[in-house]
């Protein structure tokens, strides 16, 4: 039987580099894969051979029993003193065979290609940010980075897949993902529930009572809102669509005004007896109804 070079397999010089073998093997390992070529015999048996090879010259202490014994089992030179390879006669490809055995004895065959680790990393994005949805560059060291792109209204703990972007795989498999955890940096005045934002309003006692107009913040810019006249502490209004994109599903939630009324806190004496004046002359009583209000009387 026609002796087997390794390095030819690999169709690598005798003097090649480890890194020179490994780029090489993982070449035709692409090539030859089975799943790439589904039902070709040639390319399985092709598989086979140069996972081989690599599994002897991708290992120097291997690599090196190779280089001193090899030729001479494989081109009938003849055994080394003591007899053949493992007891078995020399020359040809029997001796190389039993070269293989005596490296695997007792060790087990070594797994084929194996999928790279997957990488997980995070990243913190600004309100804005998320509401418009960004591009955003990681770094995975070494000097390598990937372009991410963040799809608008993504939310604290939303994992984004990079296909590819994780670790190498061993014997040619291939590369694990990379996840990105999103994180939201807190707003200094947006509170965040789902798709739809909320804020506090302060309003006096008289624009509460009258009713007023607010220029107010939104994701957007500035917005006019319209308070009614009579409206209460604690009241929400709704300026619809101005809250953050739906990630699934479409649409837009919605922002919320929370009113706050804020009482004055330096009255002058004439102020303090005009409102004294007015509290007589209103007759409205706000607990009135209330069950706990006459309670004890």
């Amino acid at each position: 039987m026609a002796a087997t070079d390794l390095y030819a397999e690999l169709g690598v010089k005798r003097d090649a580099s480890a890194k020179e073998i490994k780029h090489a093997y993982r070449r035709l390992a692409r090539k030859f894969h089975p799943d790439v070529n589904p039902g070709n015999r040639r390319a399985e048996e092709k598989f086979k051979k140069i996972s081989l090879a690599y599994d002897i010259l991708g290992d120097a202490e291997k690599r090196a029993q190779y280089d001193r014994f090899g030729e001479a089992g494989i081109n009938g030179a003849g055994p080394p003193p003591g007899g053949g390879f493992g007891g078995a006669p020399s020359g040809g490809f029997e001796g190389f065979g039993d070269l293989f055995e005596q490296f695997f004895r007792g060790a087990g065959p070594r797994p084929g290609p194996q999928r790279g680790q997957d990488l997980e990393t995070k990243v913190t994005l600004t309100l804005e940010e998320a509401a418009r949805g960004i591009t955003r560059r990681i770094a995975l060291g070494e000097g390598h980075r990937v372009d991410v792109k963040i799809p608008a209204g993504v939310d604290t703990g939303t994992k984004i897949r990079v296909a590819g972007k994780g670790r190498p795989g061993a014997a040619g498999g291939p590369k694990g993902d990379l996840f990105v955890v999103v994180q939201i940096a807190p707003h200094p005045y947006f509170r965040r529930e789902g798709s739809d934002l909320y804020f506090d309003l302060p309003l006096t006692i008289v624009e509460a009572t009258l009713g007023t107009k607010v220029r107010i913040p939104t994701l957007e810019g500035r917005s006019q809102l319209t308070v009614p006249a009579g409206v209460a502490s604690g009241a929400k209004l709704r300026l619809r669509g101005k809250g953050l994109p739906i990630a699934r599903g479409g649409g837009r939630g919605d922002q919320f005004a929370v009113i706050k009324i804020v009482s004055p806190k330096a009255l002058s004496a004439a102020d303090r007896t005009w409102l004294q004046e007015l509290g007589e002359r209103l007759s409205e009583n706000p607990r009135a109804g209330l069950a706990w209000s006459t309670e004890g009387e």
